[in-house]
Protein backbone atom coordinates (compact mmCIF):
# COMPACT_ATOMS: atom_id res chain seq x y z
CA UNK A 1 0.00 0.00 0.00
CA UNK A 2 2.79 2.63 1.18
CA UNK A 3 6.06 3.45 3.04
CA UNK A 4 5.93 5.96 5.78
CA UNK A 5 2.10 6.43 5.75
CA UNK A 6 2.53 7.69 2.03
CA UNK A 7 1.08 5.52 -0.81
CA UNK A 8 2.89 3.77 -3.04
CA UNK A 9 2.39 4.24 -6.95
CA UNK A 10 5.21 2.75 -8.41
CA UNK A 11 7.56 0.34 -7.91
CA UNK A 12 10.71 3.26 -7.09
CA UNK A 13 7.86 4.54 -4.65
CA UNK A 14 8.33 1.58 -2.38
CA UNK A 15 11.95 0.58 -2.89
CA UNK A 16 13.52 3.77 -3.01
CA UNK A 17 13.00 4.67 1.16
CA UNK A 18 13.49 1.14 1.78
CA UNK A 19 16.90 1.20 0.59
CA UNK A 20 17.81 4.69 1.38
CA UNK A 21 16.05 5.67 4.97
CA UNK A 22 17.47 4.19 8.14
CA UNK A 23 14.69 2.88 9.25
CA UNK A 24 10.74 3.11 7.73
CA UNK A 25 7.52 2.00 8.15
CA UNK A 26 6.04 -0.66 5.67
CA UNK A 27 2.15 -0.60 4.78
CA UNK A 28 0.63 -3.47 3.75
CA UNK A 29 -2.78 -5.75 3.35
CA UNK A 30 -2.73 -9.20 4.75
CA UNK A 31 -5.32 -11.83 4.41
CA UNK A 32 -7.25 -8.54 3.96
CA UNK A 33 -5.74 -7.10 7.25
CA UNK A 34 -4.35 -3.88 7.21
CA UNK A 35 -1.23 -3.54 8.97
CA UNK A 36 1.93 -1.81 9.67
CA UNK A 37 5.13 -3.37 9.29
CA UNK A 38 8.38 -1.46 11.12
CA UNK A 39 11.73 -2.78 9.15
CA UNK A 40 15.21 -2.83 11.32
CA UNK A 41 17.73 -0.14 11.12
CA UNK A 42 19.96 0.07 8.27
CA UNK A 43 17.74 -2.38 6.56
CA UNK A 44 19.83 -1.89 3.05
CA UNK A 45 22.30 -4.17 4.54
CA UNK A 46 20.59 -6.98 4.88
CA UNK A 47 19.39 -6.46 1.12
CA UNK A 48 23.23 -5.57 -0.29
CA UNK A 49 23.66 -9.17 1.61
CA UNK A 50 21.28 -10.95 -0.74
CA UNK A 51 21.62 -11.72 -3.94
CA UNK A 52 22.27 -8.99 -6.54
CA UNK A 53 20.68 -9.96 -9.62
CA UNK A 54 17.73 -10.24 -6.73
CA UNK A 55 14.73 -7.73 -7.13
CA UNK A 56 13.90 -6.34 -3.99
CA UNK A 57 10.45 -7.50 -4.20
CA UNK A 58 8.23 -9.12 -6.37
CA UNK A 59 4.48 -9.84 -7.64
CA UNK A 60 2.83 -12.25 -5.93
CA UNK A 61 0.95 -14.20 -8.72
CA UNK A 62 -0.78 -17.91 -9.11
CA UNK A 63 1.04 -20.79 -11.00
CA UNK A 64 -0.50 -21.25 -14.12
CA UNK A 65 1.23 -22.63 -16.94
CA UNK A 66 1.63 -20.45 -20.15
CA UNK A 67 3.41 -23.52 -21.69
CA UNK A 68 5.45 -26.30 -21.59
CA UNK A 69 9.25 -26.88 -23.16
CA UNK A 70 9.21 -29.86 -24.99
CA UNK A 71 11.50 -33.10 -23.39
CA UNK A 72 11.50 -31.97 -19.60
CA UNK A 73 10.27 -32.87 -16.83
CA UNK A 74 7.13 -30.79 -17.28
CA UNK A 75 5.89 -32.06 -20.30
CA UNK A 76 6.73 -36.05 -19.36
CA UNK A 77 4.36 -35.87 -16.60
CA UNK A 78 1.51 -34.37 -18.61
CA UNK A 79 1.28 -30.73 -17.48
CA UNK A 80 -0.47 -28.69 -20.01
CA UNK A 81 -0.70 -25.16 -20.62
CA UNK A 82 -3.42 -23.69 -19.06
CA UNK A 83 -3.07 -26.23 -15.66
CA UNK A 84 -3.06 -23.90 -12.37
CA UNK A 85 -0.95 -25.80 -9.66
CA UNK A 86 -2.76 -25.77 -6.52
CA UNK A 87 -0.43 -27.57 -4.59
CA UNK A 88 3.47 -28.80 -5.33
CA UNK A 89 5.08 -31.19 -2.30
CA UNK A 90 2.20 -31.00 -0.04
CA UNK A 91 2.24 -26.57 0.18
CA UNK A 92 -1.03 -25.20 -0.73
CA UNK A 93 -2.30 -22.44 -2.84
CA UNK A 94 1.71 -21.36 -3.31
CA UNK A 95 2.57 -18.62 -5.18
CA UNK A 96 5.46 -18.50 -7.62
CA UNK A 97 7.87 -17.76 -5.84
CA UNK A 98 7.23 -20.15 -3.18
CA UNK A 99 6.41 -22.83 -5.57
CA UNK A 100 10.28 -21.94 -7.12
CA UNK A 101 11.38 -22.14 -3.24
CA UNK A 102 10.05 -25.71 -3.03
CA UNK A 103 11.52 -27.24 -6.40
CA UNK A 104 14.70 -25.52 -5.33
CA UNK A 105 14.71 -27.92 -2.48
CA UNK A 106 14.07 -30.74 -4.42
CA UNK A 107 17.22 -30.95 -6.95
CA UNK A 108 17.03 -34.14 -8.41
CA UNK A 109 14.20 -35.51 -6.74
CA UNK A 110 10.55 -35.67 -7.82
CA UNK A 111 7.52 -33.13 -6.81
CA UNK A 112 4.00 -33.93 -6.19
CA UNK A 113 2.21 -31.67 -7.95
CA UNK A 114 -1.69 -31.08 -8.00
CA UNK A 115 -3.37 -29.41 -10.83
CA UNK A 116 -6.32 -27.91 -12.04
CA UNK A 117 -7.18 -28.07 -15.69
CA UNK A 118 -8.81 -25.95 -17.90
CA UNK A 119 -12.00 -27.78 -17.80
CA UNK A 120 -11.96 -27.95 -14.10
CA UNK A 121 -10.46 -31.26 -13.40
CA UNK A 122 -8.07 -31.76 -10.70
CA UNK A 123 -5.22 -34.26 -11.64
CA UNK A 124 -1.94 -34.97 -9.63
CA UNK A 125 1.46 -35.29 -11.35
CA UNK A 126 4.54 -36.91 -10.00
CA UNK A 127 7.42 -34.20 -11.83
CA UNK A 128 11.30 -34.82 -11.69
CA UNK A 129 13.13 -31.60 -10.21
CA UNK A 130 15.75 -30.83 -13.00
CA UNK A 131 19.50 -30.36 -11.22
CA UNK A 132 19.08 -26.71 -11.49
CA UNK A 133 15.80 -26.86 -9.64
CA UNK A 134 13.34 -26.53 -12.57
CA UNK A 135 11.27 -28.60 -14.31
CA UNK A 136 10.89 -27.22 -17.51
CA UNK A 137 7.09 -24.62 -18.12
CA UNK A 138 6.72 -21.30 -18.82
CA UNK A 139 4.50 -19.10 -16.48
CA UNK A 140 1.85 -16.65 -17.09
CA UNK A 141 2.61 -13.95 -16.35
CA UNK A 142 1.95 -10.67 -13.95
CA UNK A 143 -0.24 -9.00 -16.79
CA UNK A 144 -2.51 -11.71 -16.76
CA UNK A 145 -3.46 -10.87 -13.17
CA UNK A 146 -2.77 -6.94 -12.67
CA UNK A 147 -3.44 -4.12 -15.38
CA UNK A 148 -0.26 -2.15 -15.93
CA UNK A 149 -0.84 1.95 -16.54
CA UNK A 150 1.27 3.16 -19.19
CA UNK A 151 2.29 7.19 -18.51
CA UNK A 152 2.29 8.76 -21.91
CA UNK A 153 4.00 11.95 -22.80
CA UNK A 154 4.06 14.47 -25.73
CA UNK A 155 7.51 15.30 -27.14
CA UNK A 156 7.25 18.82 -25.42
CA UNK A 157 6.07 17.19 -22.20
CA UNK A 158 9.16 14.23 -22.66
CA UNK A 159 11.68 17.13 -21.73
CA UNK A 160 11.19 17.69 -18.33
CA UNK A 161 9.72 14.53 -17.56
CA UNK A 162 13.29 12.82 -18.82
CA UNK A 163 15.04 15.95 -16.99
CA UNK A 164 12.92 14.81 -14.02
CA UNK A 165 14.11 11.31 -14.52
CA UNK A 166 17.71 12.12 -14.65
CA UNK A 167 17.82 14.47 -11.59
CA UNK A 168 16.10 11.68 -9.58
CA UNK A 169 18.81 9.08 -10.98
CA UNK A 170 21.42 11.18 -10.21
CA UNK A 171 20.07 11.72 -6.59
CA UNK A 172 19.84 8.33 -5.88
CA UNK A 173 23.34 7.20 -6.98
CA UNK A 174 24.64 10.07 -4.79
CA UNK A 175 22.60 8.42 -2.01
CA UNK A 176 24.08 4.68 -3.04
CA UNK A 177 27.58 6.29 -2.71
CA UNK A 178 28.24 5.75 1.25
CA UNK A 179 27.23 2.31 0.73
CA UNK A 180 29.99 1.69 -0.78
CA UNK A 181 31.76 1.70 1.96
CA UNK A 182 29.99 -0.56 4.08
CA UNK A 183 31.60 -4.28 4.11
CA UNK A 184 28.68 -5.59 2.43
CA UNK A 185 28.73 -2.68 -0.13
CA UNK A 186 31.85 -3.34 -1.02
CA UNK A 187 30.81 -6.82 -2.30
CA UNK A 188 28.82 -5.64 -4.48
CA UNK A 189 31.48 -4.09 -6.40
CA UNK A 190 31.80 -5.09 -10.17
CA UNK A 191 33.70 -3.85 -14.07
CA UNK A 192 32.54 -4.68 -16.67
CA UNK A 193 30.78 -8.01 -15.96
CA UNK A 194 28.61 -6.71 -14.15
CA UNK A 195 27.54 -3.15 -16.62
CA UNK A 196 27.14 -5.92 -19.08
CA UNK A 197 24.61 -7.55 -16.85
CA UNK A 198 22.72 -4.64 -16.52
CA UNK A 199 21.38 -5.21 -19.92
CA UNK A 200 19.04 -7.66 -21.42
CA UNK A 201 19.50 -10.37 -23.51
CA UNK A 202 17.16 -9.47 -26.07
CA UNK A 203 17.77 -6.23 -27.88
CA UNK A 204 15.58 -2.91 -25.98
CA UNK A 205 16.02 0.15 -27.17
CA UNK A 206 14.29 1.74 -23.44
CA UNK A 207 16.52 -0.24 -21.70
CA UNK A 208 19.63 0.23 -23.76
CA UNK A 209 19.17 4.03 -23.89
CA UNK A 210 18.21 4.31 -19.89
CA UNK A 211 21.57 2.07 -18.99
CA UNK A 212 23.40 4.25 -21.22
CA UNK A 213 22.61 7.48 -19.54
CA UNK A 214 22.49 5.57 -16.32
CA UNK A 215 26.04 5.18 -16.77
CA UNK A 216 27.00 8.32 -17.94
CA UNK A 217 25.93 9.73 -14.83
CA UNK A 218 28.10 7.42 -12.86
CA UNK A 219 31.06 8.53 -14.84
CA UNK A 220 30.22 12.01 -14.63
CA UNK A 221 29.77 11.27 -10.67
CA UNK A 222 32.58 9.32 -9.98
CA UNK A 223 34.71 12.16 -12.50
CA UNK A 224 34.21 15.32 -10.31
CA UNK A 225 34.74 13.04 -7.12
CA UNK A 226 38.82 14.72 -5.12
CA UNK A 227 40.94 12.09 -6.33
CA UNK A 228 43.97 13.42 -8.09
CA UNK A 229 44.44 12.36 -11.63
CA UNK A 230 40.40 13.50 -11.85
CA UNK A 231 38.72 16.33 -12.71
CA UNK A 232 37.43 16.68 -9.22
CA UNK A 233 41.46 16.23 -8.18
CA UNK A 234 42.40 19.18 -10.30
CA UNK A 235 39.31 21.41 -8.94
CA UNK A 236 40.16 20.34 -5.33
CA UNK A 237 44.18 21.85 -6.13
CA UNK A 238 42.67 24.96 -7.99
CA UNK A 239 40.47 25.62 -5.19
CA UNK A 240 43.46 25.33 -3.06
CA UNK A 241 44.73 27.93 -4.63
CA UNK A 242 42.18 30.28 -4.37
CA UNK A 243 41.44 30.02 -0.61
CA UNK A 244 45.39 30.55 0.16
CA UNK A 245 46.64 32.45 -3.05
CA UNK A 246 49.40 29.92 -3.62
CA UNK A 247 50.16 27.53 -6.37
CA UNK A 248 50.55 23.53 -5.42
CA UNK A 249 53.70 22.93 -5.98
CA UNK A 250 55.24 20.90 -9.01
CA UNK A 251 56.41 17.86 -6.99
CA UNK A 252 53.36 17.53 -4.92
CA UNK A 253 51.24 17.51 -8.22
CA UNK A 254 53.26 14.76 -9.68
CA UNK A 255 52.65 12.59 -6.48
CA UNK A 256 49.39 13.41 -6.39
CA UNK A 257 48.84 11.86 -9.76
CA UNK A 258 50.36 8.93 -9.13
CA UNK A 259 48.42 8.05 -5.87
CA UNK A 260 45.39 8.99 -7.85
CA UNK A 261 46.45 6.57 -10.97
CA UNK A 262 47.59 3.79 -8.37
CA UNK A 263 43.74 4.28 -6.50
CA UNK A 264 42.11 3.89 -9.66
CA UNK A 265 43.54 1.13 -11.43
CA UNK A 266 43.43 -0.71 -7.69
CA UNK A 267 39.72 0.11 -8.06
CA UNK A 268 39.29 -1.37 -11.58
CA UNK A 269 41.47 -4.42 -10.85
CA UNK A 270 39.43 -5.09 -7.85
CA UNK A 271 35.98 -4.42 -9.50
CA UNK A 272 36.71 -6.80 -12.29
CA UNK A 273 38.51 -9.30 -10.18
CA UNK A 274 35.15 -9.71 -8.36
CA UNK A 275 33.57 -9.91 -11.50
CA UNK A 276 35.67 -12.85 -12.01
CA UNK A 277 35.58 -14.15 -8.51
CA UNK A 278 31.84 -14.23 -8.79
CA UNK A 279 31.94 -15.65 -11.71
CA UNK A 280 34.12 -18.85 -10.96
CA UNK A 281 31.96 -19.18 -7.62
CA UNK A 282 28.81 -19.63 -9.27
CA UNK A 283 30.71 -21.88 -11.82
CA UNK A 284 31.87 -24.26 -8.73
CA UNK A 285 28.48 -24.32 -6.69
CA UNK A 286 27.48 -27.50 -6.65
CA UNK A 287 24.31 -28.31 -8.50
CA UNK A 288 22.91 -31.13 -5.93
CA UNK A 289 22.68 -29.81 -2.75
CA UNK A 290 25.23 -31.84 -0.50
CA UNK A 291 22.37 -32.07 2.15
Amino acid sequence: MGVNGVKAETYKDVANPIIFEDSCSVDIVRDGVPMSIQLPHEFFRTILRGDANQALFAFRTPVVVDSVMPGTPAAECGLLSGDSITSVAGVANPSFNVFTTVLDSLRGQTAQLVVVRQSGVCDTLDAKVSADGKIGFYLCGPTRWFTPKTRQYTLIEAIPAGIIKGKDMLVNYCRQLPMLFTREGATKVGGFGTIAKMFPDRWNWQSFWFNTAFLAIILAVMNILPIPALDGGHVMFLLFEVVTGRKVSQRVLEVAQYVGMILLLALVIYANGADIFRAITDMATPLVPLH
